[in-house]
């Protein structure tokens, strides 16, 4: 017979018991810095305003719901928005495309005017295999870049994923808010119905 612990439980069980409830602390603790994300406890992550440097672009159109084309120094470049990952829309064969994809397009082409001024920062890695140019859109010179509201409210990136069906999407080496844009996926999906 297996040796037993206070009240009838084996170590074994006893262990399994303490691990379950280790696993729901843990799970509790994620959902709750997920709720409260600017609390100082949960806020690791994050940026000095001198860390962001911006450079200024016009927007011409989308190109697809995570793509767009701007005009910066009197170039016309494409850019591929870091972080995100939009369903397609543009550039796939019938059965490929998708609604949200299309949604995802008509949210970032109805976000910016032609000729808009917008705020490209780029990651470690500026081109794509595709040739495109790699950058977070800011739609603002003005916010607090270290502070996650601000983020959410002021980073074209985090807005399409908040707004579309869009997903975060890690591409290495460009990490530099992987954490925020985690954080964001998982709460527009814990609070859908």
């Amino acid at each position: 017979m297996a040796k037993t612990g206070r009240k009838g439980f084996t170590k074994k069980q006893l262990i399994n018991i303490a691990v379950a409830l280790l696993a729901v602390f843990l799970l509790g603790f994620r959902i709750y810095s997920d709720l409260y994300p600017t609390s100082p406890v949960f806020d690791v992550f994050s940026y000095t305003d001198d860390e962001v440097i911006l450079h200024a672009a016009a927007f011409k159109r989308a190109s697809d719901g995570d793509t767009v084309v701007v005009v910066m120094d009197g170039q016309e470049m494409t850019v591929r928005l870091i972080g995100v990952d939009a369903p397609e829309s543009t550039r796939c064969t019938v059965q490929d495309c998708t609604d949200e994809g299309k949604k995802a397009y008509e949210y970032t082409n109805g976000y910016f005017k032609l000729g808009q001024t917008i705020y490209l920062e780029f990651d470690k890695g500026q081109k794509d295999k595709y040739g495109r140019t790699l950058a977070y859109i800011w739609t603002s010179n003005t916010c607090k870049f270290n502070d996650f509201n601000e983020f959410k409210k002021y980073n074209f990136n985090a807005l399409l994923l908040q707004n579309t069906q869009s997903r975060a999407k890690y591409y290495s080496p460009n990490g530099k808010y992987r954490k925020w844009f985690n954080r964001i996926d998982r709460m527009k999906y814990l609070y859908e119905e």
